[in-house]
């Protein structure tokens, strides 16, 4: 999720008047996790007829943030858990692979053995 939203979208959306909007896009230069709660105060303070529906929106926004960031956080956790299982499976197939070359070694040193006791007999 980026840290930085288009604060003329965001202000044309909310049909912000113009003597807040400045104040506003110098909020929505910063990292969002300011942003929400000046935003709050600044509809907390703005009396007019549009306000409650601007408080709506925003708290529809807010929520649609916090249901991101939860399921970026629940798959981030999912994904780490796979890399883990896989980190792990690695491992045990590196093991694997040394007892086989392991094997092979040992095998080819009796097949050696044996064509020598063949060939002397």
């Amino acid at each position: 999720m980026p840290n930085r939203f288009s604060s003329s979208e965001l202000i044309e959306d909310l049909g912000i008047r113009h003597r807040f909007s400045i104040k506003l896009r110098i909020a929505l230069s910063k990292k969002e996790t300011g942003i929400f709660s000046l935003l709050y105060r600044f509809f907390r303070n703005y009396h007019s007829a549009q306000t409650k529906k601007r408080e709506i929106f925003l708290w529809k926004l807010l929520l649609k943030i916090r249901l991101q960031r939860r399921l970026i956080k629940f798959c981030r956790n999912e994904l780490l858990t796979k890399l883990s299982e896989i980190r792990k499976q690695s491992e045990l197939l590196e093991d694997q692979k040394v007892i086989i070359n392991q094997l092979n070694v040992e095998l080819s040193t009796l097949k050696a053995k044996k064509e020598k006791s063949t060939a002397s007999a």
